[in-house]
């Protein structure tokens, strides 16, 4: 079974001399888009923590289940990840179910006026443990094309359409590439934040003990000292979710030699397999 890094531990790939001057003094746009994919991980990370039982708590008490409007919408192995969420306790475990299923009564399939939103996350491909791989690519995110809400239910969407793939216990590995691209939106950090915060709010009450590690990558050294200083506001259980691996983040720099550790070249969906040739290295 493997046994995912602590995001305390900060691990930074070994700057070649042409990466010094970056390490040193990050680009403002490599700067801007670490601390973005930071901070989209960290509120995106409270998948299973503190937020979950604060959702179950709040959930209505004891009622009839209701009907599933859909097969498969229920069943015993998604009963027992929200009762696990839970920790154990079934009373409340079933309050988060129901809400659960009011709000997918409710929410899915998505409106027919939900806009078209920029590829900025999809499901492509396994981890290296073989756990399903969902890719992030937040300098994709254009708030002038949707609101935090509306990206927020397309990535609750994605993954309703997932479920019908996974097992009851099957989990998912999430990646966050930080870096800028060509002709990408590159939204400053505020812009990302809404998203992050009211993703995380959707995904948390609706999808419990999905997420086994977030991989944030690359984080530069002023961002990183930014985590230091802050990480002690997460749940412990977050925290151990979370593997951040350093190094620049403008748009040309490298994917960190670290990420080889968790992902192939060949999971890399094939339009950004050239953002990733690092891990070529780890091919042969």
């Amino acid at each position: 079974m493997f046994t995912p890094v602590p995001a305390k531990s900060i691990r930074a790939s070994p700057p070649s001399p042409a990466r010094s001057l970056l390490l040193v003094a990050p680009t403002p746009m490599g700067f801007s888009l670490g601390w973005q994919g930071q901070d989209w991980i960290n509120q995106a990370a409270a998948l299973d923590d503190d937020s979950t039982t604060t959702a179950a708590a709040r959930a209505a008490p004891a009622k009839p289940m209701l009907t599933p409007t859909r097969p498969g919408s229920s069943g015993p192995g998604k009963r027992a990840r929200f009762v696990a969420a839970c920790y154990g306790d079934e009373d409340a475990g079933d309050a988060m179910l129901r809400k659960h299923m009011e709000w997918r009564a409710e929410s899915l399939p998505l409106p027919v006026d939900h806009p078209v939103l920029p590829d900025w996350a999809f499901f492509h491909g396994r981890a290296k443990d073989g756990t399903r791989l969902l890719c992030v690519l937040g300098a994709k995110i254009d708030l002038r094309q949707g609101t935090a809400a509306q990206y927020a239910l397309s990535a609750a969407a994605m993954c309703d359409a997932m479920e019908a793939e996974l097992t009851a216990s099957e989990q998912l590995t999430v990646i966050v590439d930080t870096r800028a691209g060509d002709g990408w939106t590159n939204p400053p950090v505020w812009d990302v934040v809404p998203v992050a915060r009211a993703a995380a709010s959707v995904l948390t009450a609706n999808f419990p003990g999905r997420v086994r590690r977030i991989v944030v990558y690359p984080l530069p050294t002023a961002a990183t000292a930014v985590w230091q200083a802050f990480r002690w506001v997460l749940p412990t259980a977050t925290a151990s979710k979370i593997v951040l691996l350093g190094g620049p983040a403008s748009r040309a720099s490298p994917a960190p030699a670290g990420l080889a550790e968790f992902v192939s070249h060949g999971a890399i969906r094939e339009d950004l397999r050239h953002r990733h040739t690092s891990l070529l290295d780890d091919a042969g």
